[in-house]
């Protein structure tokens, strides 16, 4: 490699730690990801590759470890969203008492403990029972565990006059969030609670709202308890609403594999249109290329693109892959 030249180094590094994670060599891709990551420490590709390789090993600690430096580089360069995402992410992968600790506090730092402890609650169903009550004490205390800094108590105490996820609202939609599934413009408001009832159309909409506001892991539960009920009231087209959402929340909370289903389900539906049909093939193909499945993944961009090639950022992606 030449001298002077750190991008391209990184570059080549990560090419030739793709080539052994595609093999399932994740030891030797973890390996040659590290010697990048010498070479460019917040460089984010290169970080978002060793985590997709230590969850692949299994080490899904080290996982959370990297996601949450992620997260500070993106807190340093202002873009919030970006790390709160992250951080999220490193706790629905490795859910246990240090790292929600380490969540906790580091959003008692910046200010966002309450809506932290909101998307703890969101995740709550999700991680192992025996956790649960603990992570329900940390709550309770704050996250401070006698340990927090100085500077976060003030916060804390705030936050814990009232259960803060009772407190907390969501905010406005972040600038860049992704549209409803079906595309056609902001989702409609949900229904108030009381009228909603067991109404599997109303939940879908409550549901695709929750996803329209990037709050993935409620709007998954939401589209859980649609597919719980009976489909007597749903149009095919409800139904290919469904698995995209569902597909694009479990893409979103670093679950790509289980989005394949899914997406597989929604193109299985008779009668789509063709927007509904172009949102699912992108968002498999999204899922086998994060999934390892790279050949696959391009042959479904390919579909896209020669439907409509300005279809989001279908072009980049293709475009891209020849350069790997």
């Amino acid at each position: 490699m030449e001298e002077g030249s750190p991008a391209k180094a990184v570059n080549e590094f990560i090419l030739v730690g793709d080539v052994h994670f595609r093999n399932r060599a994740y030891e030797e891709a973890l390996a040659v990801y590290r010697r990048a990551l010498e070479l460019g420490p917040d460089n984010l590709r290169t970080l978002g590759k060793l985590v997709s390789a230590y969850e692949a090993a299994g080490e899904v600690e080290a996982a959370a470890e990297v996601l949450f430096d992620m997260a500070d580089i993106y807190a340093r360069r202002s873009l919030t969203w970006k790390s709160r995402e992250a951080a999220t992410r490193a706790l629905r992968l490795a859910p246990g008492e240090a790292v929600l600790r380490r969540y906790l506090e580091r959003s008692a730092v910046a200010g966002e403990l309450a809506s932290a402890v909101a998307a703890v609650e969101e995740l709550m169903p999700f991680f192992p029972r025996r956790f649960q009550g603990r992570a329900r004490e940390l709550l309770a205390e704050g996250g401070r565990g006698g340990r927090a800094p100085t500077e976060a108590r003030p916060q804390a105490a705030s936050s814990f006059g009232q259960p803060a996820w009772q407190a907390f609202r969501d905010p406005s939609p972040a600038a860049g969030a992704p549209a409803p599934p079906h595309g056609h413009g902001r989702a409609p408001e949900p229904p108030a609670p009381s009228e909603s009832g067991a109404d599997p159309r109303r939940t879908l909409v409550e549901a695709l709202h929750l996803f329209s506001r990037r709050r993935y892991s409620r709007a998954l539960a939401k589209l859980d308890e649609v597919a719980g009920l009976p489909r007597a009231g749903l149009s095919q087209n409800d139904l290919a609403d469904l698995f995209s959402a569902k597909g694009q929340c479990l893409i979103e909370l670093g679950y790509p594999r289980d989005a394949i289903e899914p997406f597989e389900s929604g193109l299985s539906l008779s009668g789509l249109d063709a927007e509904r049909e172009m949102s699912l093939q992108y968002g498999l193909a999204r899922a086998l290329e994060e999934s390892g499945d790279r050949e696959r993944a391009m042959d479904l961009y390919k579909w896209v693109y020669l439907k409509d090639a300005s279809y989001r950022d279908v072009k980049i992606r293709l475009l891209w892959s020849k350069k790997k």
